[in-house]
Protein backbone atom coordinates (compact mmCIF):
# COMPACT_ATOMS: atom_id res chain seq x y z
CA UNK A 1 0.00 0.00 0.00
CA UNK A 2 2.74 2.17 1.00
CA UNK A 3 4.72 1.89 -2.50
CA UNK A 4 1.83 2.24 -4.31
CA UNK A 5 1.52 5.80 -2.66
CA UNK A 6 4.65 6.48 -3.28
CA UNK A 7 4.87 5.38 -6.77
CA UNK A 8 1.93 7.76 -7.76
CA UNK A 9 3.35 10.98 -5.78
CA UNK A 10 6.74 9.76 -7.53
CA UNK A 11 6.68 8.71 -10.74
CA UNK A 12 10.12 8.36 -11.53
CA UNK A 13 12.36 5.78 -9.81
CA UNK A 14 15.20 6.65 -7.97
CA UNK A 15 17.30 4.81 -10.26
CA UNK A 16 15.31 6.95 -13.55
CA UNK A 17 16.11 10.28 -11.44
CA UNK A 18 20.12 9.15 -11.52
CA UNK A 19 20.19 8.36 -15.23
CA UNK A 20 18.15 12.11 -15.86
CA UNK A 21 20.83 13.76 -13.69
CA UNK A 22 23.58 11.61 -15.34
CA UNK A 23 22.67 13.43 -18.66
CA UNK A 24 22.16 16.61 -16.95
CA UNK A 25 25.70 16.30 -15.93
CA UNK A 26 26.62 14.37 -19.30
CA UNK A 27 25.75 17.47 -21.38
CA UNK A 28 27.46 20.41 -19.02
CA UNK A 29 30.39 18.52 -19.27
CA UNK A 30 29.85 18.50 -23.36
CA UNK A 31 28.84 22.19 -23.39
CA UNK A 32 31.56 22.98 -21.73
CA UNK A 33 34.57 21.14 -23.27
CA UNK A 34 33.25 22.48 -26.56
CA UNK A 35 33.25 26.16 -25.31
CA UNK A 36 36.69 25.63 -24.19
CA UNK A 37 38.09 24.15 -27.10
CA UNK A 38 35.80 26.70 -29.51
CA UNK A 39 37.98 30.14 -27.40
CA UNK A 40 41.00 28.12 -27.84
CA UNK A 41 40.93 27.07 -31.28
CA UNK A 42 38.55 30.20 -33.00
CA UNK A 43 39.51 33.22 -30.68
CA UNK A 44 42.53 33.87 -31.50
CA UNK A 45 41.47 33.92 -35.52
CA UNK A 46 38.69 36.41 -34.60
CA UNK A 47 40.98 38.32 -32.09
CA UNK A 48 43.29 38.73 -34.83
CA UNK A 49 41.03 39.65 -37.48
CA UNK A 50 39.91 42.37 -35.18
CA UNK A 51 43.33 43.71 -34.20
CA UNK A 52 43.70 44.21 -38.27
CA UNK A 53 40.45 46.23 -38.49
CA UNK A 54 41.22 50.15 -38.79
CA UNK A 55 39.34 51.11 -35.66
CA UNK A 56 41.98 49.36 -33.32
CA UNK A 57 44.58 51.84 -34.80
CA UNK A 58 43.18 54.48 -31.84
CA UNK A 59 42.94 54.55 -28.28
CA UNK A 60 39.23 54.22 -27.93
CA UNK A 61 37.46 53.17 -30.33
CA UNK A 62 34.00 52.67 -29.38
CA UNK A 63 33.31 56.25 -28.58
CA UNK A 64 30.58 57.23 -30.20
CA UNK A 65 31.19 60.36 -32.90
CA UNK A 66 29.09 62.72 -30.98
CA UNK A 67 31.32 62.15 -27.74
CA UNK A 68 34.63 63.14 -29.60
CA UNK A 69 35.98 65.58 -27.18
CA UNK A 70 36.82 69.20 -27.97
CA UNK A 71 40.14 68.81 -25.59
CA UNK A 72 42.96 68.60 -28.21
CA UNK A 73 45.48 66.29 -27.22
CA UNK A 74 47.37 66.26 -30.49
CA UNK A 75 47.54 68.28 -33.52
CA UNK A 76 47.12 71.78 -31.82
CA UNK A 77 46.36 74.88 -33.09
CA UNK A 78 48.90 77.20 -34.71
CA UNK A 79 48.99 81.14 -34.60
CA UNK A 80 47.44 82.37 -37.49
CA UNK A 81 50.06 84.83 -39.83
CA UNK A 82 47.42 85.66 -42.63
CA UNK A 83 43.61 85.20 -41.67
CA UNK A 84 41.14 86.90 -44.46
CA UNK A 85 38.08 88.33 -42.81
CA UNK A 86 34.46 88.21 -44.38
CA UNK A 87 35.38 85.73 -46.62
CA UNK A 88 31.99 84.16 -45.73
CA UNK A 89 29.68 86.64 -44.47
CA UNK A 90 27.28 85.46 -41.88
CA UNK A 91 23.74 84.23 -43.68
CA UNK A 92 25.42 84.15 -46.79
CA UNK A 93 24.74 80.47 -48.36
CA UNK A 94 28.05 79.16 -49.49
CA UNK A 95 27.91 75.55 -51.51
CA UNK A 96 31.80 75.06 -52.13
CA UNK A 97 34.84 76.03 -50.53
CA UNK A 98 37.51 75.27 -52.57
CA UNK A 99 41.01 75.01 -50.25
CA UNK A 100 43.74 74.89 -52.47
CA UNK A 101 47.04 73.68 -51.13
CA UNK A 102 49.94 75.53 -52.40
CA UNK A 103 53.72 76.24 -51.93
CA UNK A 104 54.45 80.17 -51.08
CA UNK A 105 57.73 79.72 -54.26
CA UNK A 106 55.12 78.53 -56.39
CA UNK A 107 53.68 81.71 -57.47
CA UNK A 108 52.72 80.76 -61.30
CA UNK A 109 50.58 78.52 -60.32
CA UNK A 110 48.50 80.15 -58.24
CA UNK A 111 48.38 82.72 -60.73
CA UNK A 112 47.54 80.45 -63.35
CA UNK A 113 44.39 79.01 -61.03
CA UNK A 114 43.18 82.49 -60.18
CA UNK A 115 42.96 82.93 -64.05
CA UNK A 116 41.21 79.85 -65.00
CA UNK A 117 39.26 77.62 -62.89
CA UNK A 118 39.04 79.77 -59.98
CA UNK A 119 37.72 82.59 -61.82
CA UNK A 120 35.22 79.77 -63.15
CA UNK A 121 34.09 78.87 -59.63
CA UNK A 122 34.12 82.31 -58.32
CA UNK A 123 31.66 83.36 -60.99
CA UNK A 124 28.60 81.77 -58.73
CA UNK A 125 28.71 83.94 -55.21
CA UNK A 126 28.23 80.42 -53.36
CA UNK A 127 31.66 79.65 -54.19
CA UNK A 128 35.01 80.91 -52.46
CA UNK A 129 38.54 80.07 -53.45
CA UNK A 130 41.65 80.10 -50.51
CA UNK A 131 45.16 78.63 -50.96
CA UNK A 132 46.84 77.70 -47.79
CA UNK A 133 50.30 78.26 -46.57
CA UNK A 134 52.35 77.31 -43.68
CA UNK A 135 55.48 79.25 -43.09
CA UNK A 136 58.29 79.78 -45.81
CA UNK A 137 62.19 78.87 -45.14
CA UNK A 138 62.98 83.02 -45.96
CA UNK A 139 61.26 86.36 -45.43
CA UNK A 140 61.70 87.27 -48.70
CA UNK A 141 58.92 84.48 -49.65
CA UNK A 142 57.03 85.59 -46.90
CA UNK A 143 57.08 88.80 -47.81
CA UNK A 144 56.27 87.60 -51.18
CA UNK A 145 52.91 86.21 -49.40
CA UNK A 146 51.62 88.55 -47.38
CA UNK A 147 52.06 91.22 -50.99
CA UNK A 148 49.84 88.60 -52.77
CA UNK A 149 47.59 88.37 -49.94
CA UNK A 150 47.20 92.37 -49.93
CA UNK A 151 46.60 92.18 -54.05
CA UNK A 152 43.95 89.12 -53.63
CA UNK A 153 42.50 88.34 -50.25
CA UNK A 154 42.64 84.63 -50.81
CA UNK A 155 45.46 83.09 -48.36
CA UNK A 156 45.38 81.36 -45.24
CA UNK A 157 48.90 81.17 -43.24
CA UNK A 158 49.74 79.39 -39.99
CA UNK A 159 52.59 79.30 -38.75
CA UNK A 160 54.00 75.54 -38.54
CA UNK A 161 57.08 75.08 -41.53
CA UNK A 162 55.69 74.77 -44.98
CA UNK A 163 57.20 71.51 -45.70
CA UNK A 164 55.82 68.69 -47.73
CA UNK A 165 55.88 66.91 -43.98
CA UNK A 166 53.88 69.51 -42.69
CA UNK A 167 51.05 68.92 -45.22
CA UNK A 168 49.48 67.20 -42.14
CA UNK A 169 49.43 70.38 -40.41
CA UNK A 170 47.91 72.02 -43.61
CA UNK A 171 44.74 69.92 -43.17
CA UNK A 172 44.17 70.55 -39.71
CA UNK A 173 44.42 74.37 -40.29
CA UNK A 174 42.06 73.73 -43.42
CA UNK A 175 39.47 72.12 -41.15
CA UNK A 176 40.15 74.76 -38.34
CA UNK A 177 39.67 77.43 -40.61
CA UNK A 178 36.52 76.42 -42.88
CA UNK A 179 34.51 75.29 -39.20
CA UNK A 180 35.19 78.66 -37.14
CA UNK A 181 35.04 81.03 -40.79
CA UNK A 182 32.81 79.54 -43.00
CA UNK A 183 30.90 76.91 -40.80
CA UNK A 184 27.82 77.18 -43.64
CA UNK A 185 29.84 75.88 -46.64
CA UNK A 186 27.55 72.64 -47.85
CA UNK A 187 31.17 71.42 -49.04
CA UNK A 188 34.67 72.15 -48.10
CA UNK A 189 36.86 71.22 -51.21
CA UNK A 190 40.71 70.22 -50.87
CA UNK A 191 42.57 70.36 -54.13
CA UNK A 192 46.50 70.61 -54.71
CA UNK A 193 47.67 73.61 -56.55
CA UNK A 194 48.72 71.01 -59.60
CA UNK A 195 45.00 69.38 -59.99
CA UNK A 196 42.89 70.73 -63.02
CA UNK A 197 39.34 69.84 -62.03
CA UNK A 198 36.18 69.89 -64.56
CA UNK A 199 34.06 72.11 -62.70
CA UNK A 200 31.37 71.31 -64.88
CA UNK A 201 31.52 66.98 -64.07
CA UNK A 202 32.19 68.00 -60.63
CA UNK A 203 28.91 69.57 -59.90
CA UNK A 204 27.37 67.33 -61.74
CA UNK A 205 28.75 64.73 -59.57
CA UNK A 206 28.38 66.48 -56.21
CA UNK A 207 24.41 67.41 -57.18
CA UNK A 208 22.51 65.64 -54.54
CA UNK A 209 25.25 64.35 -52.32
CA UNK A 210 24.94 63.74 -48.52
CA UNK A 211 26.89 66.51 -46.54
CA UNK A 212 28.36 63.85 -44.11
CA UNK A 213 30.58 61.78 -45.94
CA UNK A 214 33.99 62.24 -47.96
CA UNK A 215 34.12 61.88 -51.91
CA UNK A 216 36.89 61.48 -53.76
CA UNK A 217 39.16 58.23 -55.09
CA UNK A 218 38.25 56.09 -53.05
CA UNK A 219 41.26 53.44 -51.94
CA UNK A 220 40.42 50.26 -50.40
CA UNK A 221 42.95 47.76 -48.47
CA UNK A 222 45.89 49.79 -49.69
CA UNK A 223 49.13 48.63 -48.14
CA UNK A 224 52.03 50.77 -46.76
CA UNK A 225 55.71 50.37 -48.85
CA UNK A 226 58.52 49.13 -46.52
CA UNK A 227 61.26 49.31 -49.05
CA UNK A 228 63.62 51.66 -47.34
CA UNK A 229 64.30 54.82 -50.17
CA UNK A 230 60.85 54.43 -51.45
CA UNK A 231 59.08 57.67 -51.54
CA UNK A 232 56.34 56.99 -49.46
CA UNK A 233 58.22 54.39 -47.07
CA UNK A 234 56.83 53.87 -43.95
CA UNK A 235 58.54 52.09 -41.23
CA UNK A 236 56.55 49.57 -39.01
CA UNK A 237 57.20 52.11 -36.23
CA UNK A 238 55.43 54.79 -38.46
CA UNK A 239 52.73 52.66 -38.89
CA UNK A 240 52.40 49.19 -37.48
CA UNK A 241 49.64 47.37 -39.42
CA UNK A 242 49.90 45.70 -42.36
CA UNK A 243 46.90 47.69 -43.79
CA UNK A 244 45.58 51.24 -44.40
CA UNK A 245 42.16 51.86 -43.52
CA UNK A 246 39.93 52.68 -46.30
CA UNK A 247 40.74 56.20 -47.59
CA UNK A 248 40.43 58.82 -50.11
CA UNK A 249 43.12 60.35 -52.31
CA UNK A 250 44.75 63.23 -51.85
CA UNK A 251 44.66 65.46 -54.79
CA UNK A 252 41.08 66.28 -54.49
CA UNK A 253 38.69 65.29 -52.30
CA UNK A 254 35.15 66.91 -50.86
CA UNK A 255 34.58 66.73 -46.75
CA UNK A 256 30.63 67.38 -46.36
CA UNK A 257 29.86 70.43 -44.31
CA UNK A 258 28.28 68.87 -41.93
CA UNK A 259 31.36 66.73 -40.64
CA UNK A 260 33.84 69.41 -41.21
CA UNK A 261 33.50 70.45 -37.14
CA UNK A 262 33.63 66.43 -36.21
CA UNK A 263 36.69 65.91 -38.27
CA UNK A 264 38.61 68.62 -36.77
CA UNK A 265 38.09 67.21 -33.37
CA UNK A 266 39.08 63.91 -34.51
CA UNK A 267 42.18 65.21 -35.17
CA UNK A 268 43.00 66.35 -32.17
CA UNK A 269 42.54 62.83 -31.29
CA UNK A 270 44.62 60.62 -33.85
CA UNK A 271 48.26 61.37 -33.20
CA UNK A 272 50.03 63.12 -35.93
CA UNK A 273 50.88 60.94 -38.97
CA UNK A 274 52.97 62.16 -41.86
CA UNK A 275 50.24 61.30 -45.40
CA UNK A 276 48.10 63.48 -45.19
CA UNK A 277 45.21 61.06 -47.18
CA UNK A 278 45.33 58.48 -45.14
CA UNK A 279 45.52 60.30 -42.02
CA UNK A 280 42.47 62.66 -42.67
CA UNK A 281 40.48 60.49 -44.65
CA UNK A 282 41.33 56.90 -43.12
CA UNK A 283 42.66 57.23 -39.56
CA UNK A 284 40.80 60.49 -38.47
CA UNK A 285 37.22 59.63 -40.65
CA UNK A 286 37.55 55.99 -39.21
CA UNK A 287 37.71 57.44 -35.42
CA UNK A 288 34.67 60.02 -36.13
CA UNK A 289 32.32 57.18 -37.85
CA UNK A 290 32.38 59.26 -41.46
CA UNK A 291 31.89 57.48 -44.58
CA UNK A 292 34.05 58.00 -47.27
CA UNK A 293 32.34 57.42 -50.76
CA UNK A 294 33.83 57.15 -54.20
CA UNK A 295 32.87 59.83 -56.98
CA UNK A 296 33.62 58.43 -60.59
CA UNK A 297 35.94 60.25 -62.67
CA UNK A 298 38.37 61.27 -60.05
CA UNK A 299 41.55 60.15 -61.05
CA UNK A 300 44.69 61.13 -59.00
CA UNK A 301 46.89 60.77 -62.02
CA UNK A 302 48.24 62.69 -64.96
CA UNK A 303 45.86 62.62 -68.21
CA UNK A 304 47.01 62.19 -70.89
CA UNK A 305 44.40 63.99 -73.86
CA UNK A 306 41.95 66.34 -73.91
CA UNK A 307 39.50 63.72 -74.51
CA UNK A 308 40.07 62.69 -71.02
CA UNK A 309 39.95 65.36 -69.02
CA UNK A 310 36.87 65.93 -70.41
CA UNK A 311 34.70 63.06 -69.09
CA UNK A 312 37.26 63.61 -65.92
CA UNK A 313 36.18 64.96 -62.51
CA UNK A 314 40.21 66.50 -62.23
CA UNK A 315 43.23 65.43 -62.97
CA UNK A 316 46.59 65.12 -61.20
CA UNK A 317 50.20 66.53 -62.15
CA UNK A 318 49.15 69.19 -64.16
CA UNK A 319 52.19 71.91 -64.89
CA UNK A 320 50.74 75.66 -64.63
CA UNK A 321 51.45 75.50 -68.44
CA UNK A 322 49.38 72.57 -68.97
CA UNK A 323 46.33 73.72 -67.20
CA UNK A 324 46.56 76.91 -68.92
CA UNK A 325 46.22 75.21 -72.22
CA UNK A 326 44.05 72.44 -71.38
CA UNK A 327 41.51 75.07 -69.69
CA UNK A 328 41.84 77.21 -73.39
CA UNK A 329 40.95 73.71 -74.98
CA UNK A 330 37.87 72.28 -73.10
CA UNK A 331 36.04 75.69 -74.11
CA UNK A 332 36.19 74.37 -77.45
CA UNK A 333 35.88 70.86 -76.75
CA UNK A 334 32.63 68.60 -76.05
CA UNK A 335 32.61 65.31 -75.01
CA UNK A 336 29.33 63.33 -76.04
CA UNK A 337 28.35 59.58 -75.17
CA UNK A 338 25.71 57.66 -77.74
CA UNK A 339 23.85 54.77 -76.75
CA UNK A 340 23.92 52.03 -78.99
CA UNK A 341 22.14 48.91 -77.76
CA UNK A 342 21.60 48.24 -73.62
CA UNK A 343 24.54 49.58 -71.69
CA UNK A 344 27.02 49.48 -74.66
CA UNK A 345 27.69 53.20 -75.81
CA UNK A 346 30.02 55.46 -78.38
CA UNK A 347 31.97 58.24 -76.47
CA UNK A 348 34.07 60.46 -78.52
CA UNK A 349 35.38 64.37 -77.93
CA UNK A 350 34.67 66.70 -80.89
CA UNK A 351 35.54 70.47 -81.53
CA UNK A 352 32.21 72.48 -80.83
CA UNK A 353 33.52 74.96 -83.70
CA UNK A 354 35.32 72.91 -86.50
CA UNK A 355 37.69 75.90 -87.12
CA UNK A 356 39.44 75.16 -83.91
CA UNK A 357 41.78 72.96 -85.62
CA UNK A 358 41.91 70.77 -82.68
CA UNK A 359 43.33 67.42 -82.41
CA UNK A 360 40.57 64.90 -82.00
CA UNK A 361 41.37 61.37 -80.13
CA UNK A 362 39.92 58.26 -81.49
CA UNK A 363 36.41 57.09 -80.06
CA UNK A 364 36.85 56.44 -76.53
CA UNK A 365 34.23 53.71 -74.75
Amino acid sequence: MKSRFLNRILPLRPSAWFQCRLKIVASATLLTLFAYFFLRLVAPVISAIFAETPLRWFQDPNIAKQSIPTERLHNKPHRYLINPQGICPIGQPIDYLFMVYSAPEYVEARSIIRRTWANDAKRYSGNKVLFLFGKPSNDRLQSALEFESQQYGDIVQESFMDTYRNLTLKTVMMLRWASQNCPQARFVVKIDDDCFPNLANFYRAMHGQAEDTIYGELRHRDRPYREIGHKWYLSPEEFPRDVFPDYITGGMYVVGGRVVNLLYRATGQVPFFRVEDIYLTGMCAERAGITRVNLEGTYNLKLSTLCEYKKAIYGHHVTPVEMNEVWHAMKRLEYKCRRLLFSVHLCYCRPVDRSAGLVIETPVF
